[in-house]
């Protein structure tokens, strides 16, 4: 119905999660069985926690990077509230939808 009728939308977005989230996964996921698993990042637990997060945090700045150049929005959404989280895909996907419907006059 109308201009936007049988048309695809394709809503490109990457979700991260902030590092202080990061963080409390890393701490509420260690245990003491995962040392031996973990022995390249260190040979202490707390050694090989920050490497763990030195690498979580390096992986996070390139997808983030990559995915603005590759021109999605990166949302950073909760670990702790999935619902959250889907009201901020629903607000997204939503705003997606009204600009295929009511497209805005490109800048001057």
């Amino acid at each position: 119905q109308g201009a936007a009728a049988g048309r695809v939308i394709f809503v490109p977005v990457t979700l991260t999660a902030a590092a202080r989230d990061r963080q409390a996964f890393l701490d509420n996921s260690w245990h003491p069985d995962l040392c031996d698993r973990y022995k390249d990042l260190g040979s202490a637990p707390g050694e090989q926690m920050q490497a763990l997060v030195r690498n979580l945090d390096a992986i996070d700045g390139y997808v983030r990077r990559a995915s603005r150049e590759a021109g999605f929005q990166v949302m950073e959404v909760s670990v702790h509230s999935f619902s959250e989280t889907l009201d901020l895909l629903h607000t997204r996907v939503l705003a997606a939808i009204s600009d295929l419907i009511h497209p805005r006059p490109p800048p001057h």
